[in-house]
């Protein structure tokens, strides 16, 4: 596996400017961590010395293979966090149904459940690294809200001064249906570009494309308890430019992925005081095939087929207190505080695992013409010997 380069983190401003379906929110974002001694920090994967391969050219099948199955993980882990984040959306929008359908009387606004477009990032400079992160949503659906049709969208880019550049751009198109009041399914259609490019002078670069379908369910197994799942299956085309030994090469796979999780998610506690527990479970690999590279124009070798995976538990309580005599969701003020465990088992040519923890604890003042919020979350996170620290101011003021 190649050498890879882990940048330190260093304290920063980054500010977010996001249109939210005719509102307009600037969050002002202070992220720290605990120093690095050095500007950065080489990770080198054991390999065998070269004496001990006794071939130029095995030397270099094994380092383009980890280098293959390295961007192969990083696919899912990227695939795994925009399903959590569709979930978490879906369980909102399920939950929000429900309480419709049971209320419904025929009456109410014609477009309560249109959004023509949503759009929220951020941008910021970090110790010489630009990065800049976001994502966009639509959404039409029936009056009644048992039928919605649904675009989403993320994009993630960074470059550092090196010039190394890392970029991703991913749209899913949804259609889900109520079926009954416990009962919500959906399924989409995906399609995701990536790309790849080292700095310093250094040749190697990938790009990939790629598709994908996936199927979800949302359900209610009680008034205060809601189950959720998802499977999904892709398929990306992968290309690379390699170097090892001094020598280039330029190689292409196809790559099949797939997808699968679930969370238990609940709901307790009345008027001013709301827990809401949720425990999850989410598995995801990927599996390059049919690596050829050339050189020169020349085929030199092909790779065996791999796999990467990567298998993640998450515990998140999160509790809100209302700071005055009004239930949480009529609140005139919020206390949030949101601890989360994390445990990520990932493998590649080897497996590692690792747990993260984190907590944040917010503040939300609501304002009494209900067009306007302020809010401010004080977040902390902890993953093997590095802490980060992050401030976040927000408002948002509706047009």
């Amino acid at each position: 596996m190649l050498p890879r380069k882990v940048p330190s983190r260093r304290p920063g401003w980054r500010r977010r400017l996001g249109l939210r379906a005719g509102r307009l929110a600037l969050t002002v974002l202070s992220l720290a961590a605990t120093p690095a001694a050095a500007d950065e920090t080489i990770v080198l994967a054991a390999l065998p010395a070269p004496a001990e391969i006794g071939s130029e050219a095995l030397t270099a099948r094994m380092r383009i293979r980890g280098r293959v199955l390295g961007t192969a993980r990083s696919a899912v882990d990227a695939t795994l966090d925009t399903d959590r984040r569709m979930m978490e959306a879906a369980r909102d929008r399920f939950a929000a149904a429900r309480r419709t359908l049971r209320t419904f009387d025929g009456a109410g606004y014609a477009g309560r459940n249109v959004v023509p477009f949503d759009l929220e990032g951020t941008a910021g400079l970090e110790a010489g690294t630009w990065r800049s992160d976001g994502r966009f949503f639509g959404q039409s659906g029936s009056f009644d809200g048992r039928r919605r049709r649904l675009v989403l969208g993320s994009f993630d880019v960074e470059k550092a001064p090196s010039g190394r550049l890392e970029a991703r751009v991913e749209v899913r198109t949804l259609r889900e249906r109520m079926h009954s009041e416990t009962l919500m399914l959906g399924y989409y259609l995906g399609a995701e570009i990536a790309r790849d490019r080292s700095g310093g002078g250094d040749p190697e670069a990938a790009h990939r494309i790629g598709a994908a379908f996936g199927t979800y369910a949302v359900r209610s197994l009680g008034d205060a308890l809601y189950l959720d799942g998802y499977v999904s299956f892709g398929i990306d085309r992968a290309f690379g430019r390699h170097a090892a030994r001094d020598l280039d090469f330029e190689g292409a796979h196809s790559m099949p992925r797939a997808t699968v999780g679930g969370t238990l998610s609940g709901f307790v506690g009345t008027g001013g005081l709301r827990l809401r527990p949720r425990l999850s479970l989410a598995y995801g690999q990927a599996a390059p095939r049919r690596t050829r590279m050339w050189h020169d124009g020349r085929r030199a070798f092909s790779l065996g087929d791999g796999r990467a995976a990567t298998l993640a538990l998450a515990l998140s309580p999160d509790l809100d207190i209302a700071l005055d005599t009004r239930p949480v969701e009529e609140a005139r003020a919020v206390l949030s505080v949101s601890p989360r465990l994390e445990c990520r088992e990932a493998r590649e040519i080897e497996t590692v695992s690792r747990c993260a923890r984190s907590a944040e604890i917010g503040l939300e003042r609501r304002f009494p013409d209900a067009a306007r919020r302020l809010g401010v979350t004080l977040g902390l996170g902890r993953q093997a010997r590095e802490t980060r620290a992050r401030i976040s101011v927000r408002y948002e003021h509706a047009f």
